[in-house]
């Protein structure tokens, strides 16, 4: 049994789910240090909820006794205590030395290999070919591409929403590369679900996927920090487990071919703090001395760049800790405030993007809006045009995600 007296929990999701005809707390690692979710009845998960590196074994019994009446044996918290840690989801030695053990791994590798592959798309190139050309017939998609009508477009926004549920929306944004764009390197912003010590993350690694490698452009990121003072792969190990990228690399990939082409990977972190502080993202230094190397580095680089933004929209329902039901009507509001937040993007007007989520307290949970932020004060576009907008429901957990595409020239 366990040795640890006062158990804390990790930073974790925690979702009702209906698992077996019975009512369950579905447990998920952000960060993906474990893949396993873990379930547990309402009762079992008070007792996690004390599990906050304060409480002792006794304490918990004795909560649990006001609350429940009954006696709660120490055993058995212990057996939960055990269970968890086996998971990696309590702050332990086990899983220090598990995450130390990542780091050094990952610190070391030129590599950042796809751990997505195989789970969210096929592992055998040949057969995620397949599964991405399927995104462009289905009846949601664009139709398949006509790489002989180029004109220019200078970015995209594409959901990283998984591909199951979504991959017809990819489809409407790279269909616009394959068909507008001649980029030679494509600068890709994606949502960091993790949280950082600053607001952007970067990593010198190529990208591997079952299609190949892609390139990042070292010399370029070198450049960004030599005008940027900040060490900004001091959280480096959030791109091994992060998907915003990850998802529009393979999809890069493959709608791109044989091009010659590299990429820049960055992560985007939340704008949480700067919405309480109610200010623009552009009236803090750190935001706008990055902007400003960012696109001080294109300039000097020569190079033909298109920019890519990871993001999905609204994220309201029970799995996302509201306490909610899905009606026709709500989906119908989402839509609509949606819509009126994507008309400054098409306008590129980035503050008012903004400003369209700050002042409702961002209670959709845009978790798109750093990236598409970002881009827009990089980016010198002068339109923008919505592709296609879509809301993904999950009536189990009386829950909604939303997402779009759209193009800039």
């Amino acid at each position: 049994m366990s040795s640890i007296e006062k158990p804390k929990l990790r930073e974790l999701n925690a979702f009702p789910v209906n698992a077996d005809g019975r009512q369950m707390i579905c447990l998920q690692d952000p960060l993906h240090f474990t893949e396993n979710p873990v379930f547990v009845p309402e009762n079992a998960f008070f007792i996690i909820t004390l599990f906050d590196g304060e409480n002792t074994v006794l304490d918990i019994q004795e909560q649990f006794m006001r609350k429940y009446g009954s006696l709660l044996m120490s055993d058995q918290i212990r057996k939960v205590i055990d269970d968890l840690d086996s998971n990696l989801m309590l702050e332990s030695d086990r899983f220090e030395e598990y995450k130390k053990q990542v780091t050094e791994d990952f610190a070391r590798s030129s590599l950042r290999l796809a751990i997505h592959s195989g789970k969210a798309f096929e592992s055998d190139p040949e057969l995620l070919k397949y599964q991405f050309a399927s995104y462009f017939a289905q009846p949601e998609g664009p139709g398949q591409p006509d790489p002989e009508s180029l004109s220019h477009i200078k970015g995209i926004v594409s959901p990283h929403i998984d591909f199951e549920r979504g991959g017809f929306c990819y489809a409407w944004a790279y269909k616009e590369i394959i068909e507008k764009s001649d980029a030679d390197l494509f600068v890709i912003f994606g949502t960091s679900h993790a949280p950082s010590k600053n607001h952007f993350i970067l990593t010198n690694k190529d990208f591997q996927t079952p299609l190949g490698i892609a390139s990042t452009d070292k010399n370029f990121i070198s450049s960004i920090l030599e005008k940027y003072k900040v060490n900004l792969f001091e959280d480096e190990l959030i791109h091994k487990i992060e998907h915003s990228i990850e998802f529009q690399v393979v999809f890069l990939q493959y709608i791109l071919g044989e091009r010659d082409y590299q990429i820049i990977p960055i992560l985007c972190s939340s704008f949480h703090k700067i919405i309480e502080e109610n200010k623009l993202p552009s009236e803090v230094s750190a935001f706008s001395d990055f902007i400003s190397a960012v696109r001080e580095t294109i300039s000097q680089s020569g190079r033909s760049v298109c920019f890519i933004a990871g993001a999905d929209l609204t994220h309201v329902g029970k799995r996302f800790g509201d306490q909610i039901d899905l009606s026709s009507t709500l989906l119908r509001v989402i839509e609509m405030r949606d819509t009126e937040m994507l008309a400054y993007v098409e306008k590129l007007d980035a503050d008012g993007f903004y400003t369209s989520i700050q002042k409702d307290g961002d209670d959709r949970k845009i978790c798109g809006l750093p990236p598409i932020y970002t881009m827009l004060k990089v980016m010198d576009a002068s339109n923008g045009k919505l592709l296609k907008y879509y809301q993904a429901h999950e009536y189990d957990t009386d829950s909604v995600v939303s997402f779009a595409s759209l193009s800039f020239e």
